[in-house]
């Protein structure tokens, strides 16, 4: 989780306020997939920093926020 939500989590529990936070890696959008024809080494780069072994599409964002 990012370091700024922790804080912000704990600066604000006592107040019975929770804090999410939703930080992606890597996610397919029409920008992403126009740099990727340009750029393929990015790809390769995400892939091999990702567990999952591929970047996450934009359902994957909207459906955790749901």
């Amino acid at each position: 989780m990012d370091t700024v939500a922790v804080e912000l989590a704990k600066e604000q529990a006592s107040e019975g306020i929770r804090v999410h936070c939703i930080r992606p890696g890597a996610i397919l959008t029409e920008i992403s997939r126009n740099w990727m024809v340009t750029h393929p080494e990015w790809l390769d780069r995400v892939i091999s920093r990702t567990p999952l072994g591929h970047p996450g599409e934009e359902a994957d964002i909207t459906n955790a926020t749901l």
